[in-house]
């Protein structure tokens, strides 16, 4: 841009200098002819104005006065001289004062300049004598001068002229290049990249014209870039995405390739066999499994029917699948012959590979499953006879506890009353009885309760109860025996009350087990409970100062049937199951159990429950006796075929209820109806009639709501309880029971009818 301005400045002062030079030779004369002509001008006048005043002097025939006037003239002017002459020679000759004329034929010569510069001469007639000629010579030193002052001042002037125009050509070549300047400079921006922004102030000529034309330019060349930037930004990604794209391509081709590698070796080694099928259910192609399995090549069953290798009653499936527009064709299984040999189960997977204009087929993969079909059979046949077994165990474990509880139910009770009435050597034969029928019972309970764990139909209610208190309920009940055998019974615990969440039933058995394995194992010593919280359990500790267990049968002191001692060698009675249903019903309330023993020295058996946060509350229970409304022996209606629970139950109430018996149901459905009971006992099986659930539904059909019927029975298989309460009964009673039972539960409901009659 600095060579644009300074050749716009150049020009100007070239320009500029020819101007001035222009204006001094306008105001000089030239070095000859315009210096004569300004002599000829200057002198030429001065000498006519003499020539006037001599013919002025000469009409007036005053001499003197000429003289006087050249005298005046010569002084006062550039005038050295001046001669008049006639044809007859000078008239008159006049110098300035201090010239000579020596030569007056010089003088005379030629007008015009002398040959050294320093006169001019003029030669000019006197009008009124034209026969006097006037020859003037002037003094040209004085021109001279003038013109040089005149060419002084024609330079000064020049030279201002040269310099403002000078001055005047930047400032025009400043203002020129400027707006010049902001477009090169907007432009070397676009040039490296920097739209930067528009040109303003834009001047309304060409200038500003190009400037505007240079914005719309810009702003057009800042979008395309941007477009660009874009564009090139899609290019990328889009060659990236074509290079992802080639890479997947390489890895699907040789995932491709390994794939068809691997589904060929399957192929080629399994030992399914795999059939391509046209529409017409023909066969394409066969694997070469079916070669190996039928000993036939593929070839010769090429283009039959697949339908002559299935089974006839098989063949609608697949045509099933034809007739079907359901992709989603489950697996199939059929007969399919493969060799002569008959036929064989498989399992048929049918994939569609047809295109959407027909072209392939579809593929049928066979998978022979005869030997699972056999398993299955097989599998299938002993869950029959398992389930035929577990359902005559539970047959006979019903069975077996009715015709045991039965008889229970008369030796223990009738030992019991001869208990009262006899003494001395009789009453130790009766207890021995009675022993001997609580051993069995306690045995027959134990398989109950295992098969009930087993078949996980435990009830499980679980309550928040103080472990003090059900703790010190169950060890009173141990009392008498520890009394009797001379062993301290002691209970201990680390809090007045440690709440649990627990089941209360479940618990106490827990506990009666291993109490009773306590003084099982213990003959001297003591026996010890106690009661601890640990974090967020409680802790139970049943210690003993027995036999102890040998270390290495700890691991299975809780396994079912298993005894330290066993065989001809055992010391101790007992099946084996205590513990192993200990274990489990601590496993029911999600708790857990362990052992600590040194053999001679003792045991400990420690288990833990769940804790629970619990403020205990004042017991609201009222006595079993409390607002009783009885004005006379309360009336009991016993329903029971057998009769010696018949006599057995009236011999252990008789002094406390008054009792009347049926033998059978329908007697005991007329007899509700016409009579006021108390409490209805009921037996379950009953003989031929009504069974004790038809009894009690047809007395309450009759309208006999209020009295409460209580099931007592010898069915006590897991769930029979709730089943029996389910099915109306107010309460339940398992047999064998003793007194003592009997008349707690004939006191329980009774209290309750009569707490509901006081109300």
């Amino acid at each position: 841009m600095n060579s644009v301005r300074w050749n716009i400045g150049l020009g100007m002062f070239v320009l500029m200098t020819l101007i001035s030079f222009g204006v001094y030779q306008t105001l000089t004369l030239g070095p000859s002819t315009d210096v004569s002509e300004l002599y000829q001008t200057r002198f030429q006048g001065q000498a006519s104005v003499l020539a006037s005043a001599l013919n002025s002097s000469i009409a007036a025939e005053d001499i003197g006065m000429l003289s006087d006037r050249l005298d005046q003239l010569i002084n006062g002017a550039d005038l050295e001289y001046a001669i008049v002459a006639s044809e007859n020679g000078v008239v008159s000759t006049y110098t300035r004062t201090g010239s000579n004329i020596d030569d007056v034929k010089a003088m005379t010569a030629l007008p015009g300049v002398s040959s050294d510069g320093q006169l001019y001469r003029v030669s000019i007639p006197v009008e009124s004598e034209s026969s006097l000629q006037l020859y003037a010579g002037f003094s040209t030193e004085s021109a001279r001068e003038s013109i040089k002052a005149e060419k002084l001042e024609a330079a000064i002037l020049a030279f201002a002229v040269l310099i403002f125009g000078l001055a005047g050509s930047l400032i025009l070549a400043s203002v020129i290049t400027r707006p010049l300047k902001r477009l090169v400079d907007a432009a070397r921006l676009v040039e490296s990249g920097d739209s930067g922004a528009p040109i303003h102030d834009v001047r309304d000529d060409e200038i500003g014209a190009v400037t505007r034309t240079f914005n719309t330019m810009t702003t057009r060349v800042n979008r395309l870039s941007e477009q660009l930037d874009e564009a090139n930004e899609d290019m990328a990604l889009y060659t990236s995405e074509v290079a992802a794209l080639k890479t997947e391509r390489v890895k699907f081709e040789t995932a491709l390739k390994a794939s068809e590698r691997r589904f060929r070796t399957i192929v080629e080694n399994t030992n399914d066999i795999f059939i391509v099928i046209d529409d017409e259910l023909k066969i394409k192609w066969i694997s070469a499994t079916y070669t190996r399995a039928a000993g036939r090549s593929g070839s010769s069953v090429a283009g039959q029917s697949v339908t002559d290798m299935i089974h006839p009653d098989d063949i609608e499936a697949i045509h099933a699948f034809f007739g079907s527009d359901d992709e989603s064709i489950p697996a199939l299984e059929a007969r399919f012959r493969i060799n002569d040999e008959g036929w064989h189960d498989v399992l048929i997977n049918i994939k569609d590979l047809r295109t959407a204009s027909g072209v392939g087929g579809v593929l049928l993969t066979l998978t022979n499953i005869s030997e699972t079909k056999n398993t299955q059979r097989e599998l299938e046949n002993a869950k029959e006879t398992a389930e035929e077994m577990i359902r005559l165990k539970d047959s006979f474990l019903a069975n077996m506890s009715h015709e045991i509880r039965t008889p229970l139910t008369g030796i223990l009770g009738f030992a019991q009353v001869l208990q009262e009435e006899l003494a001395g050597e009789q009453l130790q034969l009766v207890k021995y009885i009675r022993d001997g029928g609580d051993r069995l019972l306690k045995t027959l309970n134990a398989f109950l309760d295992l098969a009930q764990l087993e078949s996980n139909s435990v009830n499980f209610n679980a309550e928040r109860l103080d472990l003090v208190v059900e703790t010190n309920n169950v060890v009173l009940q141990f009392g008498p025996e520890a009394h009797n055998r001379g062993i301290a019974l002691d209970v201990t615990n680390d809090h007045d009350v440690l709440f649990a969440r627990i089941d209360r039933s479940i618990y106490a058995s827990v506990l009666q087990n291993l109490l009773h394995n306590a003084f099982k194992f213990t003959s001297e010593g003591s026996i010890s409970v106690h009661v601890a919280s640990e974090d967020d359990w409680v802790r139970v500790d049943v210690s003993d100062t027995g036999v102890g267990i040998a270390e290495e049968f700890l691991p299975l002191i809780f396994k079912e049937f298993h005894q330290e001692s066993s065989g001809l060698t055992r010391k101790h009675e007992g099946a084996g199951l205590g513990l192993a249903i200990t274990k489990r019903m601590l496993d029911v309330m999600k708790g857990s159990i362990s052992v600590k023993s040194v053999k001679g020295q003792g045991s400990t058996f420690s288990f833990r429950v769940p804790g629970a946060t619990q403020v205990r509350q004042a017991s609201s229970k009222k006595s079993p006796g409390e607002n009783l409304v009885m004005s006379e022996l309360p009336s009991i209606l016993l329903v029971e075929d057998n009769k010696d629970t018949q006599l057995l139950v009236s011999r252990l109430i008789r002094q406390y209820y008054d009792v009347t018996i049926a033998s059978s149901g329908n007697a005991a459905v007329e007899l509700a109806m016409n009579n006021k009971f108390d409490l209805i006992i009921m037996d379950i099986n009953l003989g031929e009639g009504l069974n004790g659930v038809e009894s009690l539904n047809e007395i309450r059909r009759l309208g006999n709501t209020s009295v409460p019927v209580v099931a007592v029975t010898a069915y006590a298989l897991p769930g029979d309880e709730a089943k029996f309460i389910r099915s109306g009964f107010n309460d339940y009673l398992s047999k064998p029971f003793g007194r003592d039972e009997l008349l707690d539960m004939i006191k329980r409901n009774i209290a309750v009818k009569s707490n509901r009659l006081a109300s």
